[in-house]
This record gives C-alpha cells, sequence and structure tokens, in this order.
C-alpha cells in the first residue's frame, strides 16, 4: 500500500515553469452588491476617489465682514424705510402740517393789516404735524419691543450703544427730511394763493422756516424715541408727547392770567420751544423770554430724554 502511493507520487509531474510552492492561489471574490463595507476598506475607496471621510474634514471657518456704525445705520434705515406705518404717519403729518398753513395763509392775505404778513404762517401747522412725527419716532421702539424684534437686533448688534445711536441717526434724518420735505410743500401751495406776497427765498430769514422745521421735526421725533426706550408702550409714549405738546398748554395758559410764572412755564414746553425752533428769526412766534433760550430748551427736550433713555436701554434686559 504505502509502495503504491510512493510509485503514484513519484509518476506526478509538477507544472512546467511554475515551482509548487508558488501555485496561485484562488483569485478574491468581487464584493457582491449591497453588501456592507468594512470600515478601513470605505476609507480606502474614499481617499482613492479625493473624498475624505465628515470627520476628518476640517472645520469650515465662518467670515464675517467687520461691523461698523454705518452698516447698522444703513440696516435701522432700511427697516424703517420698509415699515408701512412709517409712510401713513409721514403722510398724515404733511397732510396736517400743510392743510393748516395753507389754510391761514389764505385767511389771512385776505384780511387788513396781516396781507403782508401772511407768508409768514408757513410753518403754524407744523405744532399739529407734530404729533404724527411723535407717533413715527415711538412706534419705531416700542414696535421692536411688543413684537420681540428688540432681541434679534441685539444678538445682530451686540454693541449697545452702537444700535442706539444708529436708531437715533435713522429718527433724526427721517424726521428732518420730512419736516423739509412738508414745509417746502407748503411753500409751493401758498404761491398761487399769495401771488406777489409769497416770502422769497432769497430771504435769509425766510429760509429759516426750512431749516427750522426740519430741526422742529427732528426735536419731536428724538423726543419720542426716548419715551419709547423708557415706558416701552406706544400709547404709553404717544400719550406723554400728546400732553407735552397740547395738553399741558390749556391749564398753563389758564394760571398765566394770574401768576407771572405759568407764562414762563408754558413758553419752555416743547410746543412753543418747538414752534420757536421752526422760526428760528421769530418772524412769527413771539415769546416772553428770551428767544434764543426758548430754541435751547427745545433742544433740551431732545438732548435729555435720549440721556436717560440711553441709560435705561443699557442697564435693562430686553
Amino acid at each position: 500500500m504505502t509502495a503504491t502511493n510512493h510509485s503514484a507520487n513519484q509518476g506526478r509531474v509538477p507544472a512546467q515553469g511554475v515551482p509548487a510552492q508558488q501555485m496561485p492561489t484562488t483569485a478574491p471574490a468581487a464584493p457582491v452588491q449591497g453588501a456592507p463595507v468594512p470600515a478601513h476598506q470605505g476609507q480606502v475607496l474614499q481617499a482613492s476617489r479625493g473624498q475624505v471621510p465628515a470627520q476628518q474634514r476640517a472645520p469650515r471657518r465662518r467670515v464675517q465682514a467687520k461691523q461698523t456704525f454705518f452698516s447698522v445705520f444703513r440696516s435701522e434705515w432700511s427697516k424703517l424705510a420698509s415699515l408701512r406705518s412709517t409712510w401713513i404717519t409721514a403722510a398724515i403729518a404733511s397732510l396736517i402740517t400743510i392743510g393748516f398753513s395753507v389754510a391761514l395763509m389764505a385767511q389771512y392775505s385776505g384780511m387788513k393789516g396781516y396781507a403782508d404778513k401772511a407768508a409768514n404762517y408757513l410753518t403754524v401747522g407744523s405744532s399739529f404735524g407734530q404729533i404724527a412725527v411723535a407717533v413715527l419716532g415711538a412706534l419705531l421702539i416700542t414696535g421692536e419691543y411688543s413684537s420681540g424684534q428688540i432681541r434679534s437686533s441685539l444678538a445682530a448688534v451686540p454693541r449697545r450703544g452702537r444700535l442706539f445711536a444708529a436708531k437715533a441717526a435713522a429718527v433724526t434724518i427721517f424726521s428732518a427730511l420730512l419736516g423739509l420735505v412738508t414745509v417746502t410743500l407748503t411753500y409751493l401751495f401758498s404761491l398761487p394763493i399769495l401771488g406777489d406776497k409769497a416770502g422769497s427765498l432769497s430771504n435769509p430769514e425766510y429760509l429759516g422756516f426750512f431749516w427750522g422745521t426740519a430741526l422742529a421735526f427732528a426735536i419731536i421725533g428724538l423726543m419720542a424715541m426716548s419715551f419709547g426706550y423708557i415706558l416701552r408702550s406706544t400709547a404709553g409714549s404717544i400719550s406723554l408727547v400728546v400732553v407735552l405738546l397740547f395738553v399741558i398748554q390749556i391749564p398753563l395758559g389758564l394760571a398765566s392770567t394770574k401768576w407771572s410764572w405759568a407764562a414762563y412755564a408754558a413758553e419752555i414746553m416743547p410746543s412753543t420751544s418747538g414752534a420757536a425752533a421752526a422760526d428760528p428769526y421769530g418772524l412769527f412766534v413771539t415769546t416772553k423770554l428770551d428767544y434764543d433760550l426758548v430754541i435751547a430748551c427745545g433742544y433740551a427736550w431732545a438732548i435729555i430724554p435720549m440721556i436717560i433713555a440711553f441709560f435705561v436701554f443699557s442697564k435693562r434686559d430686553a
């Protein structure tokens, strides 16, 4: 039995040219479609295809543009201009101012002793238009607090001082432009009514009505905006402005017949000081106090509440 097997083995000849120890082995089976691929093989395949696993990718850096006051101001200006309430209140302010002023100029132009001075009533209606400007200034702030948008604004602009200054600048410029456009339209409407009695734009004092009205509207807009920061209430802010502009003048006017201090107090209220600011050369408005002092009081009504509002906005949570 042993001899037979040995002879059989001797009769077998290995394949020519291929050593026995180097005989080819069975080729690896092709991967079955749909079968799971080991993790290390998957990474090799991804690397060969130019793909890098997600966990090995370098984190992307978000490049943020440098935030400046002008970029924040552009954002606040766009926000103000995109509100429908902005243009509604602007239209109301213009209509009230133009309507009252033109009506009074037309009335006085036909009265003896007043025809030559009728042109000086150019800004008499601005005192009523200032109410709409106050609504505009208050809504810009209280609207954000009521809707919760103020949190988004603070998240976008963490520096509260910069955000406050940008909003104040937007209100100031828009209110001033509104006042300038309104008084210009009033002047144009008055030309066919007054004829040769109309004011001359070559007169520097008469031009004071134009830039003075712009300043007066800006004063009221800033004051209302400041009240919005302090009170966080649209109704409360507007009510306070209306009281200061009109309501408080009634008891002070009655008291001035008996006490002189009441007359002086009435002249430093926003209504009189704002009217004086709109008429910087005193062509229409007359006061017992020094005229420049009355105008300075008008500026104070914008500056002092704004300082308080900034302090409140900086310290109070949104």
